[in-house]
């Protein structure tokens, strides 16, 4: 009897409890929301921030559009300057064009150095167009030249050229396309000759030398040869942008300050090129060997190509394997000059060697380049070495 009435009890304290005991759940549930709520606050608020600091901090130059927009306005003033100093009297504007043109030379160091983030085709515009600006400046520096006092002079004649010797000096391919002959020289030229079979065969095979195309006032494009050894002197290349695309097992000298400089799918290639006032930009090269000055080298697709560098900027390399890099040599007389003016003259940096790999993100040294050996590094062609100083 006590024991049942104990049981009833107990029952009638639990009915009574149960509103409390769910009230304080209901509290505990709340407070646990509340935690949640709180903290998801407290993390939207700590993104917001850090992106708030993102903006702050980042590097404008990173910002493709930016960097376009600020490039846009610097060229349209350089334009516009320029202009207004070659509509100069003779004699004058001398110190306003060596001002620009140290303006040009910065603009072509910002463009090197967004090299690394800019799309090609960006790049290749900005390009275009800093040789078009180099070229309004170097036309107003003529134009603005002393003119010289009219007098008469007794000149010697100059002796006839030779008919034999004249049509050696340049020779069309039965497609019309034009191949330059070695400047004349005092010593033979031999070593950069090849046998007669090969040289029509790359003709035959529509090899083409073209001048400036439509996009382009400045450029030029080799294109198609195969086994063939070609030298474009100073008159030939000096200022303007090159292409070399689809070459095998050529010899390409051009040996003259460019404006730039684009080579594509060249297989088993020597390519020696003086100073590059702007960018080159090398794809789909494979067991050849590149001599190149320029403010930024960027290298896409490449192979078992050995580079000889002299660079204001890191080398970018994507998609290559196999590569070897080694410092510059001049590969003709008067390149040291040529190396002074377009500010190449040194690379204590040594940036030839400090090479970003795009396509190899960790920490560890990227297994895709190397230092080319000493013993292994060849010499400077006699054959360019043996032309004469412009």
């Amino acid at each position: 009897m006590v024991k049942r009435e104990q049981q009833q009890q107990a029952c009638v304290i639990e009915v009574l409890d149960a509103p409390v005991a769910a009230a304080a759940a209901g509290s505990e549930r709340e407070r646990v929301l509340g935690r949640l709520a709180e903290r998801e606050e407290q993390r939207t608020a700590t993104t917001a921030r850090r992106l708030e600091e993102l903006e702050v901090t980042a590097d404008p130059r990173e910002s493709v559009d930016a960097f376009l927009e600020e490039f846009a306005e610097r060229r349209q003033q350089l334009e516009a300057a320029l202009s207004a100093a070659a509509a100069g009297e003779p004699g004058s504007g001398t110190a306003e064009l060596t001002a620009l043109a140290k303006q040009i030379a910065d603009l072509e160091k910002a463009v090197a150095d967004a090299t690394y983030f800019l799309p090609a085709y960006d790049l290749r515009q900005a390009t275009l167009a800093l040789a078009a600006l180099r070229e309004q400046q170097e036309a107003a520096a003529a134009a603005l030249q002393p003119r010289k006092r009219f007098a008469f002079n007794r000149k010697a004649a100059a002796p006839k050229e030779p008919e034999g010797d004249a049509a050696s000096s340049d020779t069309t391919s039965s497609n019309g396309a034009l191949a330059t002959g070695p400047p004349a020289s005092s010593q033979p030229q031999q070593d950069m000759q090849l046998p007669a079979e090969q040289q029509s065969a790359g003709q035959q095979q529509g090899a083409a030398i073209s001048g400036p195309d439509s996009g382009n006032s400045q450029g030029s494009t080799i294109s198609g040869l195969r086994g063939q050894v070609l030298i474009l002197s100073r008159e030939d290349a000096a200022g303007k942008e090159f292409t070399l695309s689809d070459l095998e097992e050529c010899t390409i000298y051009l040996l003259a300050p460019l404006a730039a400089l684009f080579l594509h799918g060249l297989r088993r290639c020597r390519v020696y090129t003086g100073p590059v006032a702007g960018a080159c930009f090398v794809e789909g090269a494979s067991d050849s060997t590149l001599m190149i000055a320029a403010r930024q080298v960027r290298i896409h697709s490449a192979a078992a190509t050995d580079f000889y560098l002299r660079v204001r900027s890191h080398p970018i390399i994507e998609h290559s394997a196999g590569l070897r890099f080694a410092p510059y040599a001049p590969a003709y007389p008067g390149a040291q000059r040529d190396l002074e003016e377009q500010g190449l003259a040194e690379d204590g940096a040594a940036m030839w060697r400090q090479v970003n790999d795009f396509g190899w993100l960790r920490a560890t040294c990227s297994p895709h380049w190397t230092v080319l050996p000493e013993s292994e590094r060849a010499a400077v062609p006699a054959a360019a070495a043996a032309l004469p100083a412009a």
